[in-house]
């Protein structure tokens, strides 16, 4: 190189100021004259070697044929059975590898997981395999991992191969905790096919049996299957839906393509009647007919959404399908009109669709098929090809079904659509028949207000204390409660109401106090949490005597020979008891916030003065815009439960459970659903008084009060036998 007084500057100014040409020439040259200098160093070393007499290995790679293949001849070993024993060993390594890849792949199911799980093994295997730490190294609780890494017999077995000779290569592999002894590289070889087959089953094993996290929709190709339109085989894909807000954000807005006449729907004095059954009759019912709707009246205007709402079994559906004219039984009277006209079957099925809950489709066609279907099935026949096609697009678009547009329909929680999807599917079904009238019946779900509620609990708190806190909780959520359980006695549900609150006792007991105990103890693992024993024993107490008076009418019902003898006395029993409980309930809530509240507040305001007195919270809202709020949303809480409580007799029919599985599992979880929130809410925040207060509070609540107005309720319409 150029060298000067000016240093490195200067050479890279000598070379800027080149041209590109000689620039080129000058770097060849350096090339050239480096290639030199190390071929003559190679030489002069070969020589000195040469003189002294020592024999070094050479390896020599010699393409054969044709083919990108390279066979690797060692001199040394003269093409001995070592060399095919290497290669064993390289290929059996090659293959246990790629089954661990497969497997690590098979189970994380996910690229993310995959990953992460994949690089901790990956480290764990080469850590403990026997080259970056030797086997003396690893600790003896570490040391099983030496043994099951595949990698350590690889190694053992590939190490002693070529260097198992008697002097300096011995000695080498025994510093590093190799073994070499010759049986080792049959172990190795051993435990390598071991490894690969364990690898590869594990791998079939995760395909067969583990879910993905993702769910893979089966679409049909619309290029393979132009292209095999002639054949007998087609492709199927695998894609990942794309969300539906990603594709229509790309399409362009369109208008309705094809025009309707919109129609009004009105009806009067509509009674809908069965013969009555065998069973009732047997009871000792008199009638001839039994009255599913009796005098109901109402219109539905064109270009309105019409919500029909009620409570479980208050006759929606039974009113929707003699509106829809659904109905193939009983008998139906009052008037029912279109326009204005009164309504003919054979015309209003032109002109109407209903969707139902769960539709049936056929499973093995496309989203885009089974409208298509439709369309042609369903449309006049003065509608072109071109703008049938352009309607269906626009429905496509209209419910976000343009990302599903090729994905195989399937079968409703097996494979295929999700529930979702396909209640989506079924609304555009309908709507590619271009009605006038449109009838859906859906689920409504309980809008989520727990967070609220508990929000304004607290802040009430904050001036009553944890106590009536607590209690304003328990009350807010019963209350949801109280009035389904209402609803359901005025239509003759006395299973749900009766298993609906022992699941709500079970649930405060079990669920939400265990939940929140758990949640509290993790969040505040670094703290002392503490709570009111006096509230704490004042609920135990009360719910062992709510115990008792329950087991009453019942133990007396059982005491007796004959049963019968005992229906009348257990039921004056169980009203008295119920009478007892509702004064003890009374009686409790007088002394717990008057008569003896000091009692109950006293811990709170010495655990106030010496722990947290500077860190006291500070009341967002006033105590009555608190209350207002939360009788507020109590009540939009309550009305919105009772819509959810109407499912139950379809999610009976439909998922095949009991309806008193639903009443205990289901409807406490749905009703309580923001005093439950609300618990565990504050056993985070290290509140354990008003988390013990909702979850004890609601359950003596509910056994003390609730339960017993029911039985009271109840006993002003009939008795329950």
């Amino acid at each position: 190189m150029l060298a000067t007084s000016r240093g490195v500057a200067n050479e890279i100014d000598i070379l800027t100021d080149l041209g590109f040409q000689e620039r080129q020439k000058l770097l060849d040259r350096l090339i050239n004259v480096a290639e030199e200098g190390n071929e003559k160093f190679l030489l002069k070393l070969k020589e000195r070697i040469d003189r002294v007499g020592i024999e070094v290995p050479t390896i020599e790679a010699v393409s054969t044929g044709g083919q990108q293949e390279s066979v690797v001849t060692d001199y040394v070993l003269k093409l001995s059975c070592r060399l095919l024993k290497q290669y064993l060993l390289l290929l059996l390594i090659n293959q246990v590898a790629s089954g661990l890849f497969r497997a690590i792949a098979a189970l994380g199911r996910n690229m993310i997981v995959a990953n992460t799980f994949g690089s901790f093994a990956l480290l764990t295997l080469l850590t403990l395999g026997g080259f970056i730490m030797s086997r003396k190294d690893i600790k003896s609780w570490w040391i099983w991992g030496y043994w099951i890494s595949p990698l350590m017999y690889g190694q053992n077995a590939i190490m002693f191969t070529p260097n198992s000779n008697k002097t300096l290569g011995i000695q080498v592999l025994e510093s590093r905790g190799f073994f070499t002894d010759a049986y080792w590289y049959w172990i190795g070889v051993g435990a390598l096919v071991g490894f690969m087959f364990l690898y590869n089953i594990i791998f079939t094993v995760a395909l067969t049996h583990l879910n993905p996290f993702d769910k893979a929709q089966a679409t049909i190709n619309e290029e393979s299957e132009d292209s095999t339109t002639n054949g007998t085989h087609q492709e199927v894909e695998l894609p990942r839906i794309a969300s539906s807000g990603e594709s229509s954000s790309r399409r362009q807005k369109r208008g309705m393509v094809l025009p309707f006449e919109p129609h009004s729907i009105t009806f009067d004095e509509v009674v809908y009647s069965v013969d009555m059954p065998q069973e009732m009759k047997i009871q000792g019912v008199m009638e001839d007919r039994l009255v599913l709707l009796k005098g109901v009246s109402g219109a539905f205007r064109p270009g309105v959404l019409t919500a029909l709402m009620g409570v479980s079994g208050a006759g929606k559906t039974t009113l929707m399908d003699v509106l829809a004219g659904r109905k193939t039984g009983g008998y139906i009277d009052g008037s029912i009109k279109i326009s204005g006209y009164p309504k003919k079957q054979e015309t209003f099925a032109r002109i109407s669709g209903y969707c139902e809950q769960n539709d049936i489709h056929s499973p093995h066609v496309t989203v885009h098929e089974s409208l298509l279907y439709s369309a042609w099935l369903r449309l006049p026949a003065e509608v072109d090809y071109n703008t049938r096609k352009m309607f269906i697009e626009e429905v496509m678009e209209l419910v976000e079904l343009n990302p599903l547009r090729n994905s195989l329909v399937g079968l409703p929680g097996v494979n295929g659509l999700s529930t979702e999807q396909l209640k989506r599917l079924t609304i555009a079904v309908e709507l590619v028949a271009n009605p006038s009238i449109i009838f859906i019946l859906s689920l409504l779900g309980l809008t989520p207000l727990a967070e609220r509620v508990s929000f304004l609990t607290e802040q009430i708190a904050i001036f009553t204390g944890p106590t009536v806190g607590g209690l304003l909780n328990a009350t807010c959520g019963n209350v949801t409660e109280l009035i389904i359980a209402i609803f359901a006695l005025t239509t003759n549900k006395i299973a749900v109401v009766k298993y609906s609150l022992l699941g709500s006792v079970l649930s405060n007991l079990l669920l939400v106090l265990g939940t929140s105990l758990l949640c509290g103890g993790i969040a505040n693992i670094g703290e002392e949490q503490k709570y009111d024993r006096r509230q704490a024993d004042v609920n135990s107490l009360m719910l062992l005597l709510a115990l008792l008076c329950h087991l009453l009418p019942l133990l007396f019902t059982y005491s007796a020979a004959s049963a019968e003898l005992t229906v009348k006395p257990s039921l004056y029993l169980s009203r008295a008891s119920s009478i007892v409980m509702l004064v003890a309930y009374f009686a409790y809530l007088i002394f717990q916030l008057w008569t003896h509240r000091q009692l109950f507040e006293a811990e709170d305001e010495g655990e106030g003065e010496g722990e947290n007195n500077g860190a006291e919270e500070e009341a967002v809202i006033g105590f009555w815009s608190g209350f207002a709020w939360l009788a507020g949303m109590t009540v939009f809480i309550a009305w919105l439960s009772e819509y959810v409580v109407d499912t139950i007799e379809d999610a009976s029919d439909s998922w095949g459970l009991s309806v008193s599985f639903l009443s205990i599992i289901l409807l406490p979880i749905v009703g309580n659903a923001a005093e439950h929130a609300g618990a565990i809410i504050f056993a985070f925040k290290n509140k354990l008084d008003i988390s013990l207060g909702v979850a004890l509070g609601s359950s003596t609540q509910i056994a003390m009060f609730v339960v017993n107005k029911h039985t009271l309720n109840f006993y002003i319409y009939k008795d329950f036998g």
